[in-house]
């Protein structure tokens, strides 16, 4: 037998023989993966800006000085580039950031008023209700329409759609004006009060005529410890007795810190509430409210009604349905719009009556209601909950990306002393943990950022053309949905999906959606996921990714199973890696293969 013979029989020995130590080795780094999900997310954003840092960093030091590494030059290129990435995050922060948090809020206060029968007659008037419409009157030069809107006028009924529609618009007006001015006065109120209840004799008069302190009787017990049938202190008397037992009972509760804290506490969001009340009350308040409505963050919201007429209105819908509609009939037509809200009214009310005549008599809705009355709250209420953690989850991305930040310049700065650090590992008891893991680690890490550098474009390009398309078609939240449309678009697949959702949900449930209007921005998610799929991802993912679409839905419904949010953005890479060089022993295109000569000396730097 030939010695190429030999080897190669050696070769395959040892590819039949089990892989004990890949498989624990992998096997723990799961576990732990899995242990720390939690905290995943931050690291996560860490290794991506480590990556980027260090694709940027590492060519132009090379090219300062090739062939030998200088710490203090990767160092101050590492600082260089620091700069330049909080420079462009605060630009875009101060360019987008206010209006981003605003349309969060915003959304999670219109969840929050939200009930299921609510969403339930909305979805049906602006879908089913529309089509209705559409078919029985035509548009405002057909005869039908215009016999309808006259008859509609002449019963008295104008208001009735803006009546139903008022909650949900006074809702978002009072939310939106929370957060321009009310947020920053209660926390104005607070920081006048805190601190000030410890030795203040408001505290002391607030705990006695609350009865938190306990009465001292006359032996010099409170009533808790008297016997059993004691007649309880004359704490009630007036007089020096009265003075008396006050002093020794807020002694008593000197002697109790712990209870004191609390109801000093307790003391603090009491004048806290009492003072927002007064203030709320005073004309101080009603001024504020004129003056943002009036500014460019009250006109944001799209309120089609002035001011006047909006605090007319908002008065009359606390009176109910009747002198809303004697208001809306008397003030409306006298506004320079008057016949579009009128006609508006007149569309919406008619949507929402044909959609419940079409629900309580259809054999379409009555097996839609059948399923319905069994989970319709609890899918709602989970809907709605999940909104609400995935707005708060967008929210706190500043927050997650600035400690991830913190740890990349720890990182970065002293990444050649780290590689030495876990090169030495080579000469230690793990040295075969780490021949195993180290070089697997470092292609699955040159995968993932390669993969989701270049998705990121993909992701950016997306958005960009989501964002032109909102605005043109003048759907609300688009910066909110903007950035849904670029973390979703990491995810490859589903990605188009999960952002459509919540675009036509907005284009269908806002004050002036339609179903017209969701049929168009489905169209125009359609023509750039069709960009995406025959130009974009081609030239920049290439087939760095390339898995078919069965395995991707498997892979990604597993991911999101184990890991959430983060199995959908990691699976496919990691399930890329799996079968290339766990299961086909392969190399990935555009990667160095696990233990070949290349990667290894990449460890060793």
């Amino acid at each position: 037998m030939s010695e190429g013979q030999r080897t190669a029989e050696r070769e395959s020995r040892a590819r039949s023989r089990v892989p004990w130590v890949s498989i624990l080795t992998w096997t723990g780094a799961f576990l732990l993966l899995y242990a720390l999900h939690d905290v995943f997310a931050i690291a996560f954003i860490a290794f991506l800006l480590v990556y980027l840092v260090r694709a940027l960093v590492v060519p132009v030091a090379h090219r300062i000085s090739p062939g030998e590494e200088r710490p203090w030059l990767e160092r101050g290129l590492t600082l260089a580039t620091f700069a330049a990435i909080v420079v462009l995050l605060w630009g875009l922060g101060s360019l987008v950031g206010t209006h981003l948090i605003q349309q969060g809020r915003l959304l999670i206060a219109d969840v929050e008023h939200l009930q299921p029968d609510d969403l339930l007659d909305k979805l049906l008037a602006r879908t089913v209700g529309a089509y209705l419409f559409e078919k029985s009157y035509g548009d405002q030069d057909d005869p039908r329409y215009q016999a309808a809107f006259a008859r509609f006028k002449a019963e008295g009924r104008a208001g009735e759609g803006a009546f139903a529609a008022f909650g949900a618009l006074q809702a978002q007006v009072q939310a939106g004006f929370e957060i321009a001015y009310e947020t920053a006065q209660r926390a104005r109120l607070e920081r006048q009060i805190k601190g000030k209840g410890a030795d203040s004799p408001a505290f002391e008069r607030w705990v006695l005529r609350q009865g938190a302190a306990e009465p001292v009787g006359e032996q010099g017990g409170t009533d808790s410890e008297r016997p059993a049938g004691a007649a309880p202190s004359p704490s009630g008397a007036g007089g020096e007795p009265r003075r008396h037992l006050d002093t020794q009972a807020l002694q008593v509760l000197d002697s109790r810190p712990e209870e004191r804290s609390r109801l000093i506490a307790e003391w603090e969001q009491a004048q806290v509430a009492a003072r927002w009340r007064e203030l709320h009350a005073s004309p101080e308040y009603a001024d504020a409210f004129k003056r943002w409505f009036e500014s460019p963050e009250g006109r944001a919201l799209k309120v089609p009604y002035d001011l006047d007429l909006y605090l007319a209105l908002r008065e009359a819908y606390r009176e109910g349905a009747a002198a809303f509609g004697q208001v809306f009939n008397q003030r409306v037509s006298e506004t320079p719009g008057g016949r579009v809200l009128i006609r508006l009214d007149f569309r919406r009310a008619t949507e929402s009556e044909l959609a419940r005549q079409w629900w309580a008599s259809s054999p379409v809705a009555a097996s839609l209601r059948e399923h319905l009355e069994k989970d319709a709250s609890e899918v709602a209420a989970a809907a709605a909950g999940y909104v609400q953690s995935s707005v708060r989850g967008l929210i706190a991305i500043p927050t997650e990306v600035g400690i991830a930040l913190l740890l990349t310049i720890l990182i970065s700065f002293d990444m050649i002393g780290l590689k030495q650090g876990v090169s030495r590992l080579r000469e230690s008891r793990f040295a075969e943990v780490y021949a195993e893991a180290v070089p697997n680690l470092v292609a699955m890490a040159r995968l993932i950022g390669r993969a989701f550098a270049a998705q990121g474009v993909v992701a950016l390009f997306n958005a960009i053309l989501t964002f032109l398309m909102l605005r043109l078609l003048g759907i609300d939240n688009e910066l909110l949905l903007t950035l849904i449309v670029l973390i979703a678009s990491l995810i490859p697949v589903l990605g188009v999906i999960l952002s459509a959702v919540p675009i036509t949900l907005q284009a269908l449930l806002q004050p002036d959606g339609s179903l017209a209007m969701a049929f168009y921005a489905l169209v125009g998610i359609g023509v750039i996921h069709g960009i995406e799929t025959t130009v974009l991802s081609p030239k920049i993912v290439g087939r760095l990714l390339h898995l078919h679409p069965v395995l991707v839905v498997v892979v990604l419904v597993i991911g999101e199973h184990l890991f959430g949010v983060w199995g959908l953005l990691l699976g496919v890479p990691v399930a890329v890696y799996a079968i290339h060089v766990g299961v086909m022993a392969e190399p990935i295109p555009g990667i160095d293969q696990p233990g070949s000569a290349p990667q290894a000396s990449a460890v060793a730097k």
